[in-house]
């Protein structure tokens, strides 16, 4: 049924999941779809935070048509049935990568860097229902590696090290002073 129009459509194909039937060589032609777990290695190239950082992001993700719900079959084998499961990747891994750039933009790095759990959600989010809409369902997206080449984490970073460090050194330095007044009051 077409939602638009309220009109219903007939398919010219059948579906046979996990069985078999008789084909006409003549009248009829079978395709096969897997609908086995794909693995997308997903890496964006350098693209820019929400305030101008560039990062590069390493993901992966893990998809499959959707085999349990009948109507996404049909859909995944109208969008896919005449592509091999190279060219299915490749649609899905630009789809992915795509909305991934899409949530870099809108976030700042600091907010990836520290939360890339929430950062992959938004992420998985974005893509599960335009995937939906092909029949495939996102079965898991993780970041792998968030890289900063920049330098913008050290610059952040920077002050705070150089704190630690003085104040480190100036702990040891009261130490010794310490041990050294210790050491002279034996002594006497």
């Amino acid at each position: 049924v077409d939602p638009t129009t309220g009109a219903e459509s007939e398919k010219n194909f059948r579906i046979f999941h996990g069985g078999g039937t008789l084909v006409l060589p003549l009248v009829e032609r079978a395709d096969v779809m897997s609908v086995e777990l794909m693995t997308l290695e997903i890496r964006t190239p350098e693209f820019f935070t929400k305030f101008g950082v560039p990062i590069i992001v390493d993901a992966i993700a893990q998809i499959k048509v959707r085999s349990d719900d009948p109507i996404a079959v049909a859909t995944a084998a109208e969008m896919f049935l005449s592509k091999n499961e190279k060219e299915m990747n490749e649609i899905a891994h630009q789809m992915m990568q795509g909305h991934l750039r899409a949530v870099i933009s809108t976030l700042p790095f600091e907010e990836i860097h520290a939360n890339p759990e929430v950062f992959s959600q938004h992420v998985r989010r974005l893509t599960a229902a335009d995937l939906d809409n092909m029949g495939i369902e996102v079965v898991s997206f993780t970041i792998r590696e968030v890289k900063d080449p920049s330098g913008f984490l050290q610059a952040i970073g920077r002050p705070q090290l150089a704190e630690v460090k003085k104040l480190a050194e100036l702990g040891e330095a009261n130490a010794s002073r310490d041990a050294k007044i210790g050491r002279a009051a034996a002594e006497r």
